[in-house]
């Protein structure tokens, strides 16, 4: 490996650490005051496995499909892949999320994401496309709505993913 390759990935892996004692901190103030840890633990394993991907010279993108992972892209968009291809989630959401849990993403990076974490993006884009159907059937009647067809299709598919993935999951832990 040479050796600005080496500094990178050092830099990636300390940025990780630092991400996952941000998230930690975040899950364990949250257990204190008795809230919901789902989320913030979603983060903090996905953070986890991607720390580990990278010490061993793994792209979270790349090279672990399939499965879920998010990248922040130049302009700071947060976009989530399935099996390589982009999922249309909410980035304004998702990036909310991750900076709730105490974690700031840096652009450029990319991180694996729990199937789980994955569901609760795509079901908020979904319900945030069913108000933008409904919004286009009542303003419009039906201009504009093959767009919004294609996107719930997309949507589905990778929240019928997600689903599979946790149950795989759940019987190779049984």
């Amino acid at each position: 490996m040479n050796e600005e390759v080496r500094a990178e990935s050092d830099a990636a892996l300390a940025l990780i650490a630092r991400q996952i004692e941000a998230a930690r901190f975040e899950l364990d103030l949250r257990r204190r005051l008795g809230e919901d840890l789902g989320l913030v633990r979603g983060i903090l394993s996905g953070l986890r496995l991607t720390f580990l991907a990278t010490s061993v010279g793994l792209e979270p993108r790349r090279d672990l499909c399939p499965g879920f992972a998010l990248e922040v892209q130049p302009g700071g968009e947060m976009v989530l892949f399935h099996d390589g291809q982009p999922v249309p989630v909410f980035g304004p959401y998702v990036g909310y999320i991750f900076s709730a849990a105490g974690v700031d993403l840096e652009i450029g990076q990319s991180l694996l994401v729990e199937p789980e974490l994955a569901k609760d993006f795509i079901e908020e884009a979904l319900g945030r496309l069913a108000r933008e159907q409904a919004w286009l059937e009542w303003e419009f009647a039906a201009s504009g709505l093959a767009e919004v067809w294609e996107r719930k299709i997309e949507l589905v598919a990778a929240s019928l993913a997600a689903d599979a993935l946790m149950e795989r999951r759940a019987r190779e832990a049984a």
